[in-house]
């Protein structure tokens, strides 16, 4: 009996440490299986990392240098600095030489002509024909401070003419720029598309979403422009000076200074039209000071700083908008500025104001839809084209990561241009595509909230809409 129970303990203890063995063995094989799945994911991660790195390494090395840059700065501050840094024009063939080749726009069913009046305004030019061209760029808080367009704007001067900054505010409280200085009247009120309504239902928006007046108590206003040395060489020239406004209720008195000197005087009658005044420069642009006198107050839409002949880009930065508040200003009113200023392009960049928690967009495609008719119709004779969608990234456990809804964004916003007839820039795979947000950040070219260019981002990405405009228009005109 003794023997029995040796033998079934022997059996056991074998049975024992085969279950062992062969649990060692499982779970060695899933542990190796796991561990080479992880290593594989952890070798994808970082090539895919490597990967985009070298695709922003090459976005910087390519299109980091503007048109114009400040040369010797260090140098000059040390040794004299009494000395202005210098403004050294760099052409912008050396972009085109450099170029990726990879212009991230897209037209409905391949057609360029989409942009046609932007592509022949630009052949007019090209042709030395002596007519003024302008870009309205409405995007959200992306393009403060002149983020983006300023170097649009002067990659375009230098190939097609032109000067001055464009249109400009009447105040200046949230967009500082560094392309022009601005001082205005303290008793100026600005009243905002997204912010403060008008006080008057007869009153509207102009060209640039806001309205300025000054309070029931007051009976004069001004604001000043001063050239900014920040500015590229483009920009600190101005040829003509344009006032948008509208008095609807008493006589206005408008008076323009150049530095001390006066340059011209108006008096306008009561009108419910929009008024666009011009008034040449008699004197290299350094101080423009405008100044009205009025029982009761215009409403002031806007001044325009321009050439006489060339291209100019419009920033219009409409802080917190999503782009579906444009049918709450005036048609009329937009379409009367759109025959005073004749814009050959449209550009709609907006995105990172509409909700990253949704997965269903097809509201907001129905209302943007509804905005491009709107535009449309107050600006029949233009080009139109939308700017997708930025990579825009939240804190997870695992690092910062690109929003979900950015990618199914992007891909609406692309079929929104494309319903409407307009051309589509792909800014999230021009930038490098899902998580790169974290990079841009790492190198400098975006802010710590993950979401907002830096000033040498915003270069980049204004050199490289440039270059997809310029390399499609060279398209363009070899299908003509």
């Amino acid at each position: 009996m003794q023997s029995v129970y040796q033998t079934l303990r022997i059996f056991l203890y074998v049975a024992l440490f085969m279950s062992l063995w062969k649990g060692f063995e499982w779970s060695r094989k899933f542990w190796d299986k796991n561990y080479a799945l992880q290593k594989e994911a952890s070798f994808l991660q970082k090539t895919e990392i490597d990967s985009k790195n070298k695709w922003i390494d090459s976005l910087q090395s390519t299109y980091s240098q503007s048109v114009w840059i400040e040369a010797g700065k260090n140098y000059q501050a040390k040794n004299n600095p009494k000395t202005k840094p210098q403004l050294i024009k760099l052409s912008t063939d050396t972009l085109q030489a450099k170029s990726l080749q990879k212009t991230f726009l897209a037209y409905p069913q391949n057609n360029l002509k989409v942009l046609q009046t932007f592509f022949g305004a630009l052949q007019n030019l090209e042709d030395k024909a002596n007519d003024h061209y302008r870009i309205f760029y409405f995007a959200d808080s992306q393009i403060e401070g002149d983020r983006i367009t300023a170097t649009l704007r002067t990659a375009l001067q230098e190939k097609f003419g032109g000067c001055g900054v464009g249109l400009q505010g009447f105040t200046n409280t949230n967009n500082i720029k560094f392309s022009i200085q601005q001082e205005n009247d303290e008793k100026l009120q600005n009243y905002f598309l997204l912010g403060k309504p008008l006080p008057n239902t007869n009153q509207t928006y102009g060209i640039l979403g806001q309205t300025y007046l000054y309070s029931e108590k007051d009976t004069a206003g001004y604001t000043i422009f001063r050239k900014s040395d920040k500015a590229s060489e483009k920009a600190q020239k101005v040829e003509n000076v344009k006032i948008l406004f509208r008095n609807t209720q008493t006589p206005t008195l408008i008076d323009i200074w150049e530095d001390k000197n006066k340059l011209a005087q108006k008096s306008f009658e009561p009108s419910l039209q929009s008024i666009c005044w011009s008034v040449p420069l008699q004197n290299e642009f350094s101080e423009i000071k405008i100044a009205w006198q009025s029982e009761k107050s215009p409403e002031m839409y806007g001044v325009a700083l321009d050439c006489n002949r060339g291209i100019t880009v419009d920033n219009i930065p409409l802080r917190g908008s999503a782009g579906l508040e444009f049918n709450k200003m005036n048609l009329a009113t937009l379409q009367a500025q759109a025959e005073q200023l004749k814009p050959c392009l449209v550009i709609l960049h907006f995105g990172v104001n509409v909700t990253m928690n949704a997965t269903d967009f097809s509201f907001y495609e129905k209302k943007m839809l509804e905005q491009i008719s709107f535009l449309k119709k107050a600006f029949p004779k233009t080009s139109f084209m939308l700017v997708g969608v930025s990579d825009r990234s939240y804190k997870t456990k695992n690092g910062f990561e690109t929003y979900p809804a950015i990618e199914i964004l992007r891909r609406v916003q692309k079929r929104i241009a494309f319903q409407a007839d307009c051309a589509f820039w792909d800014l999230y795979e021009a930038m490098g595509g899902k998580n790169t947000m974290p990079l841009w950040v790492e190198k400098g070219l975006a802010s710590k909230d993950y979401t907002h260019f830096t000033l040498k981002g915003a270069e980049i990405i204004g050199n490289m809409l440039f270059e997809a405009l310029w390399n499609d228009f060279q398209s363009y005109k070899g299908v003509q």
